[in-house]
């Protein structure tokens, strides 16, 4: 089957964090790195913001509202079915909250879509394949079974599987991810909506996210001075497309970061049979 979700033009997936090394098993030394400018550097980090939607043009700005109220439209009765096929399968949903994709950055996909993979604007509002998405953990123990049952059930109740991206095992460029590791699931539900869900063990969650546990075993914001995972991504995304900063401070600070991401990371086990979890396990066969 084709990857119809990935942008026309659009490379595959290269499997890395960040930009892949020739020696996949480098170890990064931190004796000629600064730390201290480097961890001031991290304190000054800000997220980008997205422009705001007028700033876009009225054709994006009226797609971009009839989108949006479509997912508003529809997520309730999408997340009734997760929630209780979570429950189902003892699988923890998280980070609800973020179940609808803002509209600002539903521009902002359809605008770089558009620039960055020279898509025309309907490939570009075809691709907006994860308005409605969300984030399930299980156990190590548990992540094979219980992502499978999550699939199966869905797909029995009329979800149509339409691309699976197991980052714990090799891309089609023969590559695997380092650092940060998923399963991720785009569907279709039974009333035409395109959605997202993301499979993840817990501690890969808080690694990514800043957090920790209390003695109560929730989730708090982690207080040792180590940032999320995704902050340390978008930093080195922001420092690549730096033009005020030479070459030499670009390699330095890349290469804090990429260990930073390799540090967060690479202490949580890949869990045993994941790659049983493979795309044409559930494509659905096709006319």
């Amino acid at each position: 089957m084709n990857d119809k979700h990935l942008p026309k033009g659009a490379p595959n997936s290269k499997g890395g964090q960040f930009a892949k090394k020739n020696d996949s098993n480098a170890i990064f030394s931190l004796a000629d790195i600064d730390l201290k400018k480097q961890k001031f550097l991290d304190s000054l980090f800000q997220p980008e913001s997205k422009p705001s939607l007028k700033t876009y043009s009225p054709k994006i700005q009226k797609t971009v509202i009839s989108l949006y109220n479509d997912a508003v439209s529809n997520e309730p009765k999408i997340t009734k079915d997760i929630k209780q096929i979570s429950q189902i399968t003892n699988g923890k949903l998280v980070g609800l909250e973020y179940a609808i994709k803002s509209r600002e950055s539903i521009a902002e996909k359809i605008k770089n879509n558009m620039v960055y993979y020279n898509n025309t604007f309907l490939d570009a509002k075809k691709n907006c394949d994860d308005l409605i998405r969300y984030t399930v953990l299980f156990s190590n123990e548990e992540i094979v079974e219980g992502t499978d049952d999550f699939i199966r059930t869905l797909q029995s109740q009329g979800y149509i599987v339409r691309y699976v991206q197991n980052r714990y095992i090799p891309s089609k460029t023969g590559e695997v991810q380092k650092g940060y590791k998923d399963i991720n699931f785009k569907l279709v539900s039974p009333n035409g909506n395109k959605m997202e869900i993301q499979f993840m063990v817990p501690e890969m969650y808080m690694a990514k996210n800043g957090l920790s546990k209390d003695e109560y075993g929730n989730f708090v914001k982690r207080t040792d001075g180590i940032r999320p995972g995704h902050d340390y991504y978008d930093m080195a995304k922001q420092i690549k497309s730096n033009n005020e900063m030479s070459e030499q401070e670009k390699k330095e600070r890349l290469k804090y970061l990429e260990y930073m991401n390799e540090k967060i990371y690479k202490n949580i086990e890949n869990p045993k049979g994941i790659e049983k979890i493979r795309r044409e396990n559930y494509y659905e066969l096709r006319s």
